[in-house]
C-alpha cells in the first residue's frame, strides 16, 4: 500500500477492511464530528475517547463470523444506547425465568415440514396458513433418517437440517431442539395393594449416563379389566419419566451447555439448553388418547368419570375412573404443565 496517501486501515477480527479517506474527504469527516460533538456539548476529541472506551473489546462474533448463532451459542446484544454488556454471568442482560415458560403440549409432537424449516422462505401469511399442517416435508427421506444420536452428550434427536450436528446446540432449521425418549416397560407385578411397572426411561439407544430404570407404583384397583392396572401403572412410570427429567435431565443438559454458551444475554443463555421432548411409549392408545384430552375435561363427582360438556352444558362424553386413575391423570397433566412452565414441551 502506498504509504504517502493519507489512509486509514480499519481491522475488525480476521476480517481486514479499509477505508481510503482522502486529504479532502478527511476534512469532511472531522467537520461531522465536530458537528455531532457540538450538539453534546462536547469537543471532538471528547467524542472519540468516550466512542472507544465505551466499545465492547471482548469476542464479539462467533467462527461463522455471526453476532448471534445458534448452533455456536454465541449471541452478544447491545441495550440502550447501543451499549454492549459483558458476557459474564452477572453482567449479562437480565431475564425472568417466566420468559421462558411455554404453552404445554397435550399432543402428539412430530417433526413437520414447519418446523424442519420447509416454511421458512414463505410469506408471514402463507405460513400462518400452513400452522396447523403436520405433514413432513415430501423430501425423500424416511422418518428414522432424521433420528440421530450424539456421542457427545448421550442424547437422541431430530437431526432437522445440518446446523443440529453441531454438539452441543443441536438447534433445528427453527432454532429448536428435538430430544427423544422412551418408557419401556419390562416387567409388571402385584404386591400387596400396589402395582409395579419396571420401566426403563431411555435418552439414548447408545449408551448413556442418563438411561436409568424405575419401579414405579400404583394402587391395586379391583376391576374386571385385566389390562386397567397395567395401564395404571404405565401411566405412573409416565409421571416418574416427567419427574426424573426435570430431576436429572434438565440439570445435567443446563451443565453440557454452561461450557459452551457465550453470551451477554440471561434469555439466550436460558434458551440454549431448553428443549422439546419426543416421548415414545407404549401405553395403550385409548389410554393416551385419554390423557392428551383430559386437561379439557372435567371430573363428575357424582358419575366418577371425566367428562365432556357442550355449550348447553350437557355431557357428551365420559371416561370412567376410579380414585387411583384420577390421581395418575391428574398427576399426569400437572407434570406435563410443570414442564412447560420450565421451558419444556413433551
Amino acid at each position: 500500500m502506498d504509504s504517502t496517501r493519507n489512509n486509514s486501515i480499519v481491522f475488525n477480527n480476521s476480517f481486514l477492511k479499509y477505508v481510503y479517506i482522502f486529504p479532502s474527504q478527511s476534512s469532511f469527516f472531522s467537520g461531522q464530528f465536530a458537528i455531532l460533538a457540538s450538539s453534546y456539548n462536547i469537543q471532538s476529541d471528547d467524542f472519540m475517547k468516550m466512542s472507544s472506551s465505551q466499545s465492547f473489546q471482548g469476542k464479539m462474533r462467533c467462527e461463522h463470523g455471526l453476532v448471534h448463532c445458534s448452533q455456536c451459542l454465541h449471541s452478544m446484544n447491545s441495550i440502550e444506547n447501543g451499549f454492549i454488556p459483558a458476557p459474564e454471568p452477572g453482567s449479562r442482560i437480565p431475564c425472568s425465568e417466566k420468559a421462558h415458560s411455554v404453552e404445554p403440549v397435550f399432543d402428539r409432537l412430530l417433526p413437520t415440514a414447519e418446523n424442519m424449516g420447509f416454511h421458512q422462505g414463505l410469506s408471514p401469511e402463507y405460513r400462518n396458513k400452513l400452522i396447523t399442517d403436520l405433514s413432513a416435508p415430501q423430501d425423500g427421506r424416511k422418518m428414522e433418517s432424521y433420528m440421530l444420536a450424539c456421542g457427545y452428550c448421550g442424547l437422541d434427536y431430530i437431526d432437522t437440517g445440518n446446523r443440529s450436528h453441531s454438539h452441543p446446540s443441536h438447534a433445528g432449521e427453527d432454532d429448536q431442539r428435538y430430544f427423544l425418549a422412551s418408557v419401556r416397560p419390562y416387567e409388571y407385578a402385584r404386591s400387596g395393594d400396589k402395582f409395579k411397572c419396571s420401566a426403563e426411561f431411555i435418552f439414548s439407544h447408545y449408551d448413556s449416563v442418563v438411561n436409568v430404570a424405575f419401579e414405579c407404583l400404583s394402587k391395586f384397583d379391583s376391576v374386571s379389566n385385566p389390562q386397567w392396572n397395567p395401564d395404571n401403572a404405565e401411566i405412573a412410570a409416565m409421571v416418574q419419566f416427567m419427574h426424573y427429567v426435570e430431576d436429572v435431565v434438565i440439570p445435567y443438559r443446563k451443565r453440557i451447555v454452561e461450557e459452551y454458551v457465550y453470551t451477554n444475554s440471561e434469555y439466550f443463555a436460558g434458551q440454549a439448553w431448553r428443549f422439546n421432548l419426543l416421548v415414545h411409549s407404549t401405553i395403550d392408545r385409548e389410554v393416551y388418547d385419554f390423557l392428551l384430552e383430559a386437561h379439557r375435561l372435567q371430573y363428575s363427582s357424582s358419575r366418577k368419570a371425566f367428562v365432556k360438556r357442550n355449550a348447553l352444558g350437557m355431557v357428551t362424553k365420559q371416561y370412567l375412573v376410579t380414585d387411583e386413575r384420577r390421581y395418575q391423570t391428574v398427576s399426569f397433566i400437572k407434570m406435563n404443565e410443570r414442564l412447560a412452565s420450565l421451558g419444556i414441551r413433551v
